[in-house]
Parts: structure tokens; C-alpha cells; sequence
């Protein structure tokens, strides 16, 4: 074998890659043990299959837009719980004409382009060229679950992803507007 190293191998970590990498292992420290303590929750409550939906919905609509970020964990904690637990009793029990919400996906796909993303102030700013691919990840994220809903058509799961898309809209409203204000 040999022992010699690439450079590829040697080189180190840019401070912003250092910052980066910090912040993204708090991020998944937090997310972890709030999944757990929620698990719990919904389990206990007999919701395992609409909460695994909503985390689902939630998060591949929030990874690449980001939305309002909490200044404390227990904060953080309790607005994820009213945002998930929120979507999940709408979802179950408020159904709207399938047309109607083709509609509304469409529209909140193209207000999501034009506010994403919205990031944590802990985070390192994004190059442009990364904001623009957030924006496009955000949009292909509410296509998928569009093309979800038209191929499995509308039930608990898919109606549990359109509130947990309404609800991030709005939420991504509000963060956008507080990030205005606060520079």
C-alpha cells in the first residue's frame, strides 16, 4: 500500500468550513433530540405514523429554505412542537377540494423561491451561489410533494404535508420579515 498522502488528504479546513461543520453538528445534535423527545410524545399518544409523515413534510420542505430559528433550544423545542403538532391535527382533520390545494401548492412553490432562504443568524452567510441552489432545492421540495399528492392522491399523509406547507410558508413569512428588521 502506499503511505502517501494527496494533497487532497492534507489540506485543512478553511475557517469557514470549520465555522460551517460546527454549526451543522449543533444543528444535528439539537434536531436529534428533539425528534426523540417528540417521538415519544406522538408514540404515547398514538400518533407514530402522522408524526414520521409531518417530520417527513417538515423536513424536506425546511432544510433548504430555513425559516424562524429560536434564540434558545427550549424556544426552538416548543415552536417545532406547535408547527408539527399543528399540521398534524389540521391534516387529520381539515380536508380541503384537492383542487384547491393544487392551486395553493403551485403559489406557495413560487413565494418559497422568492423567500428562501431565510438562515439562522449562528450561521455562516451563504455564497450566492448557494443561496440560488437553496432556492431551487426549496422549489423542487414542494414540486415533490406535489407530485406526491397527484400520484397518491389525497389522504391523512398527503393532507398532513399540504398544512405542514401552509404552515412553513407562513412561518418562513414571519422569519423573513423578523430578518429584515433585525439588520
Amino acid at each position: 500500500m502506499n503511505n502517501v498522502m494527496t494533497t487532497e488528504e492534507k489540506r485543512e479546513l478553511t475557517p469557514y468550513e470549520k465555522k460551517l461543520l460546527i454549526f451543522f453538528l449543533k444543528c444535528i445534535a439539537s434536531e436529534l433530540s428533539k425528534i426523540v423527545i417528540f417521538s415519544i410524545i406522538f408514540s404515547i399518544l398514538g400518533l407514530t405514523k402522522e408524526f414520521i409523515s409531518a417530520l417527513f413534510f417538515l423536513m424536506i420542505f425546511r432544510t433548504s429554505s430555513g425559516g424562524i430559528h429560536c434564540h434558545s433550544y427550549l424556544g426552538c423545542l416548543c415552536v417545532s412542537f406547535l408547527i408539527l403538532s399543528s399540521g398534524m391535527a389540521l391534516g387529520m382533520f381539515v380536508y380541503l377540494p384537492i383542487s384547491i390545494m393544487i392551486i395553493l401548492t403551485i403559489t406557495i412553490k413560487n413565494i418559497i423561491y422568492r423567500l428562501a432562504p431565510v438562515q439562522s443568524k449562528t450561521r455562516p452567510p451563504l455564497e450566492e451561489r448557494l443561496v440560488l441552489k437553496a432556492k431551487r432545492r426549496s422549489s423542487m421540495s414542494v414540486m415533490l410533494y406535489l407530485i406526491l399528492l397527484l400520484v397518491c392522491g389525497l389522504n391523512t399523509f398527503t393532507n398532513i404535508g399540504f398544512w405542514l406547507l401552509l404552515l412553513h410558508i407562513v412561518q418562513l413569512y414571519i422569519a423573513n420579515k423578523i430578518r429584515r428588521y433585525e439588520r
